[in-house]
């Protein structure tokens, strides 16, 4: 499909922009008929993060101890109501792992350390490419996390076999691929 056309070059200002190949490139691009600017559309950078709480309650020999999962409920669209991880776009001079912190703080309140995050998948989705890390904290070591934000009306952890509505499908995939991951590393480390 063509890229979006610009209404304005962003290099002149020009109100010329087409819609062409541009010499030595393959692909169709926004371009300025003024000045030969290129305007570019790339996949935006999306960080996330599954933040599991690991509880003592009700663990024996035979089981692991049980998960839950930080949510927030969205009070911004897109998917107003609905539930999802600490989500969003990364920002330039950030590490992906510090945007991630960054973004679990302004959606939950929680403080997480950008050092213990662990990498666990990778999403190609359109338009943008979507880093899911991981963390797993002990109940007791959960220091603060706020009731409502200005991005969610709500947060609260969840256990994982009871999820309310999610709002996208990538958090029901990062959700169930973490908690894969988690539990085999919980059951290695007993």
């Amino acid at each position: 499909p063509d890229p979006p056309l610009p209404n304005f070059c962003s290099s002149c200002g020009s109100d010329k922009m087409v819609i062409k190949n541009p010499p030595g490139d393959e692909r169709s691009r926004a371009c300025c008929e003024d000045c030969a600017a290129i305007s570019y559309v790339n996949p935006k950078v999306v960080v996330s993060l599954v933040l599991f709480q690991r509880s003592k309650k009700g663990v024996d020999q035979n089981h692991s101890p049980p998960l839950s999962c930080l949510l927030a409920k969205r009070a911004i669209e897109p998917r107003l109501g609905f539930w999802g991880i600490p989500q969003g776009y990364m920002e330039l001079g950030e590490t992906t792992r510090e945007a991630t912190a960054r973004e679990a703080c302004e959606e939950t309140g929680a403080v997480v350390n950008p050092d213990d995050l662990k990498l666990a998948a990778i999403y190609n989705v359109p338009g943008s490419v979507q880093l899911v890390y991981q963390g797993i904290m002990d109940e007791e070591d959960i220091v603060s996390v706020s009731s409502q934000t200005s991005e969610s009306s709500a947060v609260q952890f969840y256990d994982v076999d009871d999820l309310p509505a999610l709002c996208f499908p990538t958090v029901q995939w990062a959700i169930d691929h973490c908690c894969r991951r988690a539990l085999e590393r919980i059951t290695t480390v007993q």
